[in-house]
């Protein structure tokens, strides 16, 4: 989700079930980082991925150790990089590219 809506990576983290609203296709993050709410709209990326995924939790990313949501992406993180040949592409990276992408986009 890093990738297909530029969200932080906290946002997604603590990203609930709850705050997507599927029929307007809008992911209500209640509070940015600025301290605000924020819409981001729902690709038919997210979409496919939303629907593959379990929902045995009120988190849409749960640690199964503790139900709760993650501290850190790091582990996770390091071995998509290592596996992508990305050797020292950093995690926010993924979110500068979208910004860029999207500011490029006429529409």
């Amino acid at each position: 989700m890093l990738i297909l809506t530029g969200a932080r990576k906290r946002e997604v983290l603590d990203a609930k079930w709850t705050d997507f609203d599927l029929e307007q296709r809008i992911w209500c993050i209640p509070t940015t980082k600025a301290g605000k709410a924020r819409h981001v709209p729902l690709s038919n990326g997210v979409m496919h991925l939303r629907s593959t995924m379990p929902r045995d939790s009120q988190w849409v990313f749960p640690n199964p150790d503790t139900s709760k949501p993650f501290v850190s992406v790091y582990c996770a993180w390091q071995t998509a990089r290592t596996k992508a040949g990305l050797a020292d592409a950093a995690s926010n990276a993924a979110t500068l590219a979208v910004g860029s992408v999207m500011g490029a986009m006429p529409n």
